[in-house]
């Protein structure tokens, strides 16, 4: 299967294992994705919609992850959150090539 995945999870800092809860309803926010084809062809897109977690997947063909293209967008509700999402962000961004701007409290990133 080819797809792609954005999700809100969080971890109570006191928990010792890596294990993360998914978002509560009352935290969902705007949200979307776009998988393309690296020729720049577009493979699906999800229209960004009040999400805790938004994800598609396809079995019609079959591509290496170096293939495809991933392009999201993240509304956050409030500065704090949007904060701390961005103190977690930006290194993992750093280390793996993520390329991100940000607009007001909207994250887009390419990856």
């Amino acid at each position: 299967a080819n797809g792609a995945e954005i999700a809100l999870y969080n971890k109570p800092v006191e928990r010792l294992i890596e294990f993360y809860d998914s978002a509560q309803n009352s935290q969902m926010m705007p949200m979307g994705l776009r998988l393309y084809k690296k020729n720049g062809e577009l493979y699906y897109e999800l229209d960004m919609n009040n999400n805790w977690w938004v994800s598609g997947f396809t079995l019609k063909d079959m591509f290496k992850k170096e293939d495809l293209y991933l392009e999201g967008d993240l509304m956050f509700p409030n500065e704090d959150m949007f904060n701390a999402f961005m103190a977690s962000f930006e290194p993992v961004a750093l280390e793996n090539g993520i390329e991100y701007v940000t607009n007001g409290l909207i994250v887009s990133f390419d990856w």
